[in-house]
């Protein structure tokens, strides 16, 4: 993957997280009950018995998985036991919830509602994929939910110090708060915490040029990277649009994913009411 490279005047500033990236288990720990069922999914050949055991290694996040596929945005009727659950929500969707309680961990209310809004952006993502001229490889819903590590790091690494730059999460000014204040920005730390979790590529690109999806032309990437970087940075906009309606770069974003503007607002007033709905069956 060709991360593009941090600027000289963030190197600096990068070089002092690196040690803290390198203890990255005790600040962003990888969600592994995630990494374990991707690689049974990439596998092919996974049975229901060994997701199950997969996922059972975590009680509270099995009792989350419970209740999630219970309610009507997944499962009919109630359901009674894990492997009732991995079948009613099918393996891949079975991912996306795994990773999305995994981050619910509770934490400081900007970290709450950090994780609700990646949360919207996740959904809103998975929604415009559905309309998208070119669909990302991979899981639209994934690279919006995790698209913001770089953010959830730093909360960690900095503590109060980060919480008082003045900020909320997906604000634009955050690129530019963050490298005044600490000499280092959420993208650039993203991309070094997605390359050491190894949970699938494109996320590395994805959480380093979500502010910046332009960024994206001085490199070859191929066409379903370069998809899934595009499909996060419009369904960023669209999770909360402006009141004053898109501008014109908001319509380029639009152009890039190949959806018009009606249907991009509508996909996100959609992802967030699923949205809604996970937060709800995930805290």
């Amino acid at each position: 993957m060709h991360v593009i490279p941090a600027s000289a005047s963030t190197a600096a500033a990068l070089s002092q997280f690196e040690q803290a990236v390198d203890q990255l288990e005790a600040c962003a720990p990888a969600p592994r009950v995630a990494q374990r069922l991707l690689a049974l999914l990439q596998d092919g050949q996974a049975s229901l018995a060994e997701v199950e055991r997969a996922l059972a290694v975590d009680g509270g996040l099995v009792v989350r998985v419970l209740r999630l596929a219970s309610t009507p945005a997944f499962a009919a009727r109630q359901v009674t036991s894990l492997r009732f659950a991995v079948q009613a929500l099918g393996t891949a969707q079975l991912c996306r919830v795994v990773c999305a309680a995994q981050l619910a961990n509770g934490g400081s209310p900007f970290t709450r509602t950090l994780w609700a809004y990646a949360l919207r952006v996740a959904c809103v993502s998975d929604e415009l994929a559905r309309h998208a001229a070119r669909r990302p490889t991979a899981d639209p819903f994934l690279c919006g939910l995790l698209h913001d590590v770089g953010t959830m790091a730093l909360e960690r690494f900095l503590g109060p110090r980060y919480l008082t730059a003045g900020f909320a999460p997906g604000d634009d000014a955050q690129l530019a708060i963050e490298r005044a204040a600490f000499g280092v920005d959420h993208c650039d730390l993203g991309a070094m915490i997605a390359a050491r979790w190894q949970l699938f590529p494109e996320l590395e690109l994805v959480a380093q040029l979500h502010h910046d999806p332009d960024a994206a032309d001085a490199l070859a990437l191929p066409p379903a990277t370069r998809a899934a970087i595009d499909l996060v940075a419009l369904a960023r906009v669209v999770a909360a649009p402006p009141a004053d309606g898109l501008d014109e770069g908001h319509l380029a974003a639009c152009a890039r994913v190949g959806v018009d503007s009606a249907t991009a607002l509508v996909c996100g007033a959609r992802g967030a009411e699923v949205a809604t709905t996970l937060v709800a069956g995930l805290a």
